[in-house]
């Protein structure tokens, strides 16, 4: 019995009970220690948010609505929660917590989207780069391009038959072509 763990890894709906874990233990936490419920209330909020900037909103809803249920059962049953304002503390919690899966997961769905598009304009950066290398080599005329020095700094295949060298990178122009020095 061997599991692919890359395989098991991808599959996004196995993540779903790591962040559901997490929230039981933040649950945890929250039930058993005295500290301020906001300190937990924001690990909930982080936990969603990662769930949603990893996976999108197939795994950040889900964990948002068990986070709810954690919270509202916590809020319901810790004598500590209760008062006059726990209709309120439920009903904003809530929300919140829907609020961040919904804006993380489209986070998420607009970084995807933006990597498809600079991964498609890069490649074609990339074939204009080589129709413009193609075109410069293949052109019947020498053509020869200069730094502000006057060294060669390209030549394409008709340059190197005109001025019979092989090599032209890095050599002066006015020695190369004394006719054409600014003097």
């Amino acid at each position: 019995f061997s599991i692919n763990y890359n395989k098991f890894v991808n599959k996004i709906y196995y993540q779903i009970p790591f962040f559901c874990i997490d929230a039981i233990l933040f649950a945890s936490f929250l039930f058993y220690i005295n500290v301020n419920q906001s300190i937990f209330t924001l690990l909930f909020l982080l936990n969603i948010a990662f769930a949603g900037l990893l996976y999108e909103k197939k795994v950040s809803l889900p964990v948002a609505i068990w986070t709810s249920f954690l919270f509202s059962v916590l809020v319901v049953v810790k004598p500590a929660l209760q008062g006059s304002n726990m209709y309120l503390t439920l009903a904003l919690n809530n929300v919140a917590f829907f609020v961040v899966a919904w804006l993380s997961g489209e986070i998420k769905a607009q970084l995807l989207s933006l990597d498809k598009e600079v991964q498609v304009k890069g490649r074609r950066i990339t074939a204009l780069k080589e129709l413009k290398e193609m075109s410069v080599e293949n052109v019947g005329t020498g053509l020869v391009t200069v730094d502000k020095n006057r060294y060669i700094t390209h030549a394409n295949n008709a340059a190197f038959k005109i001025l019979d060298h092989d090599n032209l990178r890095g050599r002066s122009l006015d020695k190369l072509l004394p006719e054409v020095s600014n003097k």
